[in-house]
């Protein structure tokens, strides 16, 4: 573990020192006590731990994993390339699905990963892609990060199922889903509850006479719409008003059919919120 060690001297040089300096973590894991001068685009300039007197020096950021300053906070700069120095090595493999899978390490490149499963030692080996793995956790505790973790979609809500119907002014639900009037029905219908039954009879009654008010009154409308251009044209003629007195008791009955129609609409919604009442009841029994 050449980086294990590479920590260790590390901490048993700034345990001497007394001073806690900048470390710089390499891409080919050799690590470097350092105090960082500057970090650019491209580039840190840095002074070596050993000599902050003496010039600085310049790394390609490339280079570089991470650093970690000496208050304890880290930049990250880029991930790490495998390491190929396995060997049967107990490790952890993190695939960027958030999987985990315990295995034993053989070989390692930039491209590929050689493993076997430790639930089957004895079973094949397996080989993964590298952009499949998002970082290896090692026995020692040390992880390798190559690749970010896939974000995790949230689980679609599911509309809620339900016999039960409720209602609201105008509409009617099942669940969190919007119904028909007329599927409303056949579900009381399909209960073959009396009470039920009786209530929904009442209902419907009250819908069909509406519906036929309602017709009667679009009818009286065109015809008493027909009848007053008659009696204009009588009256343009022979100044005969008789027309459209008739004209005018036609529109009294559009009117009253249609206040009929509109009365007993309120009466239906009446008997429907029982009847949907009554049959949630017997639901809960």
């Amino acid at each position: 573990m050449k980086q294990f060690y590479q920590l260790i001297f590390l901490f048993f040089v700034t345990s001497l020192s007394g001073v806690t300096q900048d470390v710089l973590y390499f891409m080919n894991y050799d690590t470097l006590l350092s105090k960082v001068i500057s970090i650019k685009p491209n580039e840190i300039e840095y002074k070596k731990f050993n000599n902050l007197n003496g010039p600085s020096y310049f790394v390609n950021i490339e280079k570089i994993n991470k650093i970690v300053f000496k208050n304890g906070s880290t930049d990250e700069f880029n991930y790490l390339q495998p390491r190929v120095d396995y060997d049967g090595e107990n490790a952890v493999l993190v695939l960027v699905s958030g999987d985990r899978i315990d295995v034993i390490l053989f070989n390692v490149d930039a491209n590929n990963i050689r493993y076997k499963k430790k639930d089957n030692l004895i079973g094949p080996d397996y080989y993964s892609s590298m952009d499949k793995i998002h970082k290896i956790e090692y026995s020692n505790g040390e992880e390798d990060i190559f690749n970010k973790l896939k974000a995790q979609k949230s689980p679609k809500k599911k509309k809620a199922l339900s016999n039960a119907i409720r209602t609201d002014r105008n509409n009617y639900y099942l669940g969190d889903y919007r119904i028909s009037a007329k599927k409303v029905e056949n579900k009381l219908e399909a209960l073959h509850d009396a009470d039920v039954t009786k209530l929904l009879n009442e209902a419907r009654q009250v819908n069909t006479f509406a519906n036929t008010l309602g017709y009667s009154s679009i009818g009286f409308a065109i015809i008493g719409t027909g009848i007053a251009f008659a009696g204009l044209f009588a009256r343009a003629v022979n100044g005969d008003n008789e027309v459209l007195v008739v004209s005018g008791w036609t529109g009294v009955m559009t009117l009253a059919t249609l206040i009929g129609s509109g009365s007993l609409r309120p009466v239906y919604k009446d008997r429907m919120k029982r009847a949907i009442a009554l049959y949630n009841q017997k639901l809960e029994q």
